[in-house]
């Protein structure tokens, strides 16, 4: 057994739950087959709209995809305008966007 709401400790010992689970095989690899969740570290960061901050052994990526109902780009702003930028969030593929939708209230 494993808790499923671990406590890690970010930057400044800041609490940060994460909740961790596992899932079918046959489920990871579906997840596998789209491009987000394959690609290489490099490709990552050829994607223009991806607000990345990498300086290695560090890797921070946030606020790619939306899993919104739409196909359609959304203007989303980032809530730490210090090292974020506000852009256009594309929308996730639409598998992706079917998993998050199975999960919402």
């Amino acid at each position: 057994d494993r808790p499923v709401r671990k406590i890690e400790y970010g930057a400044q010992l800041v609490p940060v739950v994460m909740i961790a689970d596992s899932m079918e095989e046959m489920l990871h690899t579906r997840f596998l087959e789209e491009h987000l969740y394959s690609c290489s570290e490099a490709e990552l960061n050829q994607i223009p709209e991806l607000d990345n901050r990498v300086q290695v052994p560090f890797y921070i990526y946030e606020g790619y995809f939306h899993s919104l109902p739409t196909s359609e780009r959304i203007y989303s702003i980032n809530p730490n305008p210090l090292i974020g930028k506000d852009f256009m969030k594309p929308a996730a593929s639409p598998f992706t966007r079917a998993f998050f939708d199975a999960f919402r209230f």
